[in-house]
C-alpha cells in the first residue's frame, strides 16, 4: 500500500531529514516514479512514491520529507486538493505541481494556492534542482517559523 522506504539510497531505514533532500512523489504513474527515482540516484535526494493523497499525507509525516512534487490530476483529487491538505497538515512543506503545457490554465493560480512551482513535463534531470530548491525554501521558512513563533 505505501512504498515508505523506496528510494535510490540502498537502504532500509529512515535517515534524518536534514542530512539530506526528502521529496514524496504523488503521481498514480509508476512509470513516472521509477523514471525520476532513475534519475535521482545519485542525488542527494530521497524520494518516496504515493499514489494518493492519504498515501501522501502519511509519507510526509512520517519521512519528514520537505517536498511534495505531484501531479495536476490524481485519483482522489487535483493539486488543489494537496495545497489545501498541506495547509491543513504540512506547512512546513513546499508544494511542487508537475504539469502538462495543455494544464496551464489549469494551474495558472498554482503559487497563488501555496506551490512553491510549477514544472512542466516531461520529467528530465532538471527536476534535482528545482526539488532541491523547493527544499531549502521549506528549510528556510520552518527556521523563520521557528525563530518567530
Amino acid at each position: 500500500m505505501f512504498e515508505l522506504l523506496r528510494s535510490g539510497s540502498g537502504t532500509d531505514r529512515p535517515e534524518p531529514a536534514d542530512e539530506y533532500c526528502a521529496c514524496v512523489f504523488l503521481t498514480c504513474f509508476p512509470s513516472a516514479f521509477e523514471f525520476l527515482a532513475t534519475l535521482l540516484r545519485h542525488a542527494d535526494v530521497r524520494l518516496r512514491h504515493a499514489e494518493t493523497i492519504a498515501e501522501a499525507d502519511f509519507l510526509l509525516a512520517v519521512t519528514g520529507a520537505r517536498v511534495l512534487l505531484c501531479d495536476t490530476v490524481l485519483p482522489d483529487g487535483s493539486w488543489e486538493d494537496c495545497a489545501d491538505m498541506l495547509a491543513r497538515s504540512h506547512r512546513g512543506v513546499s508544494l511542487v505541481v508537475l504539469a502538462e503545457e495543455v494544464d496551464q490554465p489549469f494551474v495558472s493560480g498554482a503559487v497563488g494556492r501555496g506551490a512553491c512551482a510549477v514544472a512542466w513535463k516531461p520529467i528530465n534531470p532538471q527536476m534535482r534542482h528545482l526539488i532541491v530548491a523547493a527544499h531549502e525554501a521549506a528549510a528556510q521558512r520552518s527556521e523563520k517559523r521557528a525563530c518567530h513563533p
